[in-house]
């Protein structure tokens, strides 16, 4: 299955001629960028739009990822909290951060002399809340993967069968996603570093996934899957400590386990 995954996909690449890859460091868009790099060698560029809610480890990752798969990458700063209905966390708000994301990395193609923005949606993206795939739409932006039918775990088996050095990520979307919908108060910078700030805290602890989540000014509240429930509990000093120096004085664990996408199921 996989050899016939393997062709059906370079087939869809080998139609692009000189491709720009929306490159994130997940898995889903560096197997794009893989597949491209096959195809097309040195004649593909991964672009990075690097803004306030991407965590600093994920750039670092996509130069690490760029490098090992020896592809050019551009990365672009930008400043998404400028626009109101993100920084509210409307709940249309992936859409805008989106639109605003993909016009720059399209502004970063024409230059590059690129024919066609690529990105990482799969088929498993059109059974889950994505108004981000709106944008893509509008934008033009193609995308391979749902093109072929793959869906995340047939990303997950193809990554390792290619030895891709993330083929075990587990999936990480943007830190907005930690935040209610709708919020009174703007979501700051300064913010969205604590939160990431205290999940690299989490992250020396939990070997799956886990999210902090803000429940309100000076609170926040900790998922974990079951299994990771009495790490938490056996690191809550330390935990107490990181997480107060950074402004939260409020902790609390969610005695549901962890559940991607919390925010839109209370919804």
């Amino acid at each position: 299955m996989l050899p016939d995954l393997e062709r059906k996909l370079q087939k869809e690449l080998s139609r692009y001629q000189y491709p720009a890859v929306a490159f994130s460091a997940g898995i889903d868009s560096t197997l794009v960028l893989a597949s491209a790099v096959k195809i097309h060698g040195n004649q593909c560029v991964a672009i990075m739009v690097k803004n306030e809610a991407v965590p600093q480890r994920e750039v670092e990752e996509a130069r690490r990822i760029a490098d090992f798969l020896k592809c050019p990458l551009i990365v672009k700063e930008i400043d998404v909290l400028s626009l109101d209905k993100v920084a509210r966390n409307n709940k249309k708000r992936c859409y805008y951060c989106k639109k605003m994301m993909l016009r720059e990395i399209k502004s970063i193609a024409k230059t590059q002399g690129c024919s066609v923005v690529l990105d990482g949606s799969n088929s498993d993206d059109h059974n889950c809340y994505r108004p981000g795939a709106k944008a893509c739409k509008e934008e033009g932006i193609i995308s391979p993967l749902q093109n072929c039918g793959i869906n995340k775990t047939n990303v997950r088996n193809l990554a390792r069968y290619w030895e891709l050095p993330n083929w075990e990520k587990p999936s990480s979307p943007c830190l907005l996603t930690r935040f209610p919908y709708d919020m009174e108060i703007p979501i700051t910078k300064e913010l969205l570093i604590a939160v990431e700030q205290g999940e690299d805290c989490l992250r020396k602890i939990c070997r799956s996934n886990f999210r902090l989540r803000w429940a309100g000014q000076g609170s926040v509240r900790i998922e974990v899957t079951e299994g990771e429930m009495e790490a938490i509990l056996k690191h809550r000093q330390e935990l107490c400590k990181t997480l107060g120096d950074l402004g939260f004085h409020k902790i609390t664990m969610d005695l549901y386990p962890f559940q991607s996408g919390r925010f839109d199921m209370e919804k």
